[in-house]
């Protein structure tokens, strides 16, 4: 969903006279949130499917989720934010603002998870 805001707000602000605002933010969330991400959750994904499918992707999923769809939010996210980290210049952060925005994002997603298993017993 993280991607999809993303390329929606890239898409939408391309050609606006709003880009040199959104160009630095752009950059933050790309080399701070978006690319690490990416990578992380198609890594994860797959080795927990090739481990115990059960654990990320029961089989009876299979009637409800096409494997072109699984494919698309698990593998294409990966080589999207690849083919844009090779055609698009991004400016990287500094050291201590990309630790801070990186740990404050990881801070809110755990407290996000914790708070719903803590409402909805469900991880």
């Amino acid at each position: 969903m993280l991607q999809i805001a993303y390329y929606l707000c890239c898409g939408l602000l391309a050609n606006s006279s709003l880009m040199e605002k959104w160009e630095p933010i752009r950059d933050q969330a790309f080399h701070i949130i978006i690319l690490p991400l990416s990578v992380f959750v198609s890594i994860m994904f797959w080795g927990l499917y090739l481990y115990d499918r059960d654990l990320v992707f029961p089989a009876h999923l299979d009637k409800v989720v096409t494997p072109f769809f699984n494919h698309q939010k698990h593998s294409a996210v990966v080589l999207w934010t690849f083919l844009e980290a090779a055609v698009v210049h991004h400016n990287k952060p500094g050291h201590f603002e990309g630790h801070f925005i990186a740990g404050l994002f990881c801070a809110t997603y755990l407290a996000v998870v914790l708070w719903v298993h803590a409402a909805g017993g469900v991880w």
